[in-house]
């Protein structure tokens, strides 16, 4: 069982379409493309991806920043589709752990009951969204807990510009604060 918990503010608000964006970068199921393929069609009209076309973002190696307004199921059908089980290369997973507060275009909070990969996630979307793409750095702590063979073992990840340290990271029983000094 494992227990998640955790809130990362954003070094500025997300403009209305960067939020946009990111909600339906969250609902969409990360899966790896023909990249070809999905280009010829969205150039068509076959699909639409008009959401990363109003942040300005590249469609990336794998359709890695291609997000569908069609529902949930629109990957039964849709050709450029070649592995609906992984999700594009280097990603931390098929769905997003992440995606912004309704109340706070600040904030970015957990996504389902229990979100997966939710430090490998917020590093990615650090490294290769908000810092490479919108210039935004962020702040904040997320705790997991698992029952591992009885015993309860916490991460801590400690989030602070646009690095991201574990405290399961190297060294053992270290302060993840300690690794910002």
């Amino acid at each position: 069982m494992s227990n998640v918990k955790g809130v990362i503010t954003l070094s500025r608000d997300l403009s209305e379409d960067e939020y946009y964006y990111l909600q339906a970068f969250a609902l969409n199921k990360r899966m790896q493309r023909k990249r070809s393929m999905l280009k010829l069609m969205i150039e068509t009209g076959e699909l639409e991806d008009n959401f990363r076309r109003e942040v300005g973002l590249p469609l990336g190696k794998d359709g890695h920043w291609f997000v569908s307004n069609l529902g949930e199921n629109f990957d039964e059908w849709d050709p450029s589709v070649f592995n609906k089980e992984a999700p594009p290369q280097r990603m931390p997973g098929p769905w997003c752990s992440w995606m912004p507060d309704p109340d706070n275009r600040r904030n970015l909070i957990l996504t389902g009951k229990k979100p997966q990969h939710a430090a490998a996630w917020v590093s990615y979307l650090l490294k290769n969204l908000f810092n490479k793409h919108w210039g935004i750095q962020a702040n904040g702590v997320i705790t997991q807990s698992n029952n591992v063979k009885g015993k309860i073992k916490t991460d801590i990840v400690l989030v602070r510009g646009d690095k991201v340290i574990s405290s399961t990271q190297g060294k053992k029983n270290v302060s993840p604060a300690s690794q910002f000094k």
